[in-house]
């Protein structure tokens, strides 16, 4: 309950700022904090229970969409966050491809077995946490600001992301780490990355008002010049 509730929280915090500032990043990681525990509550068959417990073949697929879900909008929101056009053209078309990838999987889901979509599903899901993960430590190499916070970020996702694939697969046993564990290190990383946005928004304000400043000082150069001469 906590862990939904929190991650609530931060999805409205942010589609607020979405609202006020009108930068599509902002609703790229809504959407991201909201596939999250919307998978996690399908797996956990929380969702079955609450909200549909008559309809058993979409909460296997449920689980397909929401995931797919984590995949498209962690590698888009990644891929504007990060700039990655400008920055580095192979990671850039590489997390499209992953993000399209996402988007076939949940087509799939309604049409092939649960067991072929999530052997499939998985491993693209891994795929998708390193890419972004390298990502942001080629940033931060490149000394782009907000990288670091993001890279940061992507360590608590990636520890939650394992423990949590390490149960699924049968590989650790499952209990109170791998219920529970995952989504402490989830939080973490979704509050981080809402520290960065804020952080980066308030960069390019600032970067904003020193251009402003810059113009203005050389208008009123321009201005005093004219009339001297």
């Amino acid at each position: 309950g906590l862990y939904y509730g929190a991650m609530v929280v931060i999805a409205v915090y942010n589609l607020l700022i979405y609202f006020v500032l009108g930068e599509r990043t902002y609703i790229l990681y809504v959407g991201y904090v909201l596939c999250m525990p919307a998978f996690l509550a399908s797996l956990g068959g929380h969702t079955f229970r609450y909200f549909w417990p008559t309809l058993t073949e979409w909460n296997d697929e449920s689980i397909i969409v929401f995931l797919a879900g984590v995949v498209i909008f962690a590698a888009t929101f990644t891929r504007r966050f990060l700039d990655l056009r400008n920055f580095n053209r192979r990671l850039d078309i590489a997390l499209i491809v992953t993000a399209v990838a996402g988007g076939v999987m949940v087509l799939t889901a309604f049409v092939l077995p649960y067991r072929y979509n999530i052997r499939t599903l998985i491993p693209l899901a891994a795929a998708g946490c390193i890419l972004c993960f390298f990502a942001g430590i080629y940033c931060w190499y490149r000394h782009q600001e907000t990288a670091k916070y993001y890279t940061i970020a992507c360590g608590f996702l990636n520890v939650g992301t394992i423990v949590l694939m390490l149960g699924m697969s049968g590989v650790m046993a499952r209990g109170s780490l791998t219920d529970q564990g995952h989504m402490v290190g989830f939080v973490l990383q979704f509050v981080l990355l809402s520290l960065a946005l804020a952080d980066r928004i308030n960069r390019e304000r600032r970067e904003r008002e020193e251009a402003q400043q810059i113009a203005l000082d050389l208008s009123q150069k321009i201005s005093k010049s004219r009339e001297e001469k």
